[in-house]
């Protein structure tokens, strides 16, 4: 997706670069954000903005960049984002599966010393 993203940012930047206002919609300046989350949202309003700007959309083309390319590029954020939740939900299941092991090991901890001083007070009583 970086590199997907890198080339169209870059024809864009090139076709945009007397249009102050397409480079503000498409988020061309400044640098791009390292941090994934940020990173993320500068990509989908880039392609978000190319599908409602036909204009903007058609302006690339001289640069071959196609509708397709740009439909691609949306599919492979919502790609990465169903992943990406996926991975959290799965990381959710696991903390909450190592809590309910952790709370079973209690019960069945405490019920093995209860069991260990009833052993204990019957073994009292027998010896006397």
């Amino acid at each position: 997706m970086q590199t997907l993203y890198g080339l169209h940012r870059k024809k864009a930047k090139l076709v945009f670069q007397n249009d102050p206002m397409a480079q503000t919609q498409l988020m061309l300046t400044g640098r791009v954000p390292r941090n994934f989350i940020p990173w993320l949202e500068v990509v989908r309003t880039f392609y978000k903005t190319l599908t409602e700007n036909p204009n903007l959309t058609t302006s690339l083309l001289r640069l071959k960049v196609t509708p397709e390319e740009i439909q691609e590029g949306l599919l492979r954020i919502k790609t990465i984002e169903e992943t990406r939740a996926a991975y959290y939900q799965i990381q959710g299941e696991s903390q909450l599966s190592t809590i309910q092991k952790e709370a079973a090991l209690n019960a069945l901890h405490q019920w093995n010393a209860t069991l260990q001083a009833t052993v204990k007070i019957v073994c009292l009583l027998k010896g006397k």
